[in-house]
């Protein structure tokens, strides 16, 4: 993938110290997470980082796993281009076989009919 930003949409924004302490509070709990005001909002982020990492996903993969589609990876990529150039390269080589025979060729003449004046 590349850098688009399409591709880097998450499927739920995780809190951040720029979200507010409620903010935080009913994230968390949307989660099954019980939390009250009583918190900091330093311990309310040490708890968001420690389940943050099943919900931080991007929208993309999980789209495909959805609709049963194959992102391709990078290595998966290279070996396509890998076998593209491959078979162009073979084409190529046949290409040259077949201007090597046309300049070699010679005509055989089968209706029968000679050339040759006696």
């Amino acid at each position: 993938m590349d850098n688009a930003p399409y591709h880097s949409v998450r499927t739920e924004k995780i809190p951040t110290t720029s979200w507010n302490k409620q903010q935080i509070i009913d994230w968390l709990q949307s989660k099954g997470k019980s939390m009250d005001i009583t918190y900091l909002k330093k311990e309310l982020l040490m708890k968001v980082a420690e389940i943050a990492p099943q919900y931080n996903k991007y929208l993309i993969d999980e789209t495909s796993k959805n609709d049963a589609i194959a992102l391709i990876d990078a290595n998966r990529w290279k070996k396509c281009c890998d076998h593209v150039i491959r078979e162009e390269n073979t084409m190529w080589n046949l290409d040259h076989i077949m201007e090597l025979a046309e300049q070699n060729s010679f005509i055989i003449n089968v209706t029968g009919e000679s050339s040759d004046i006696d």
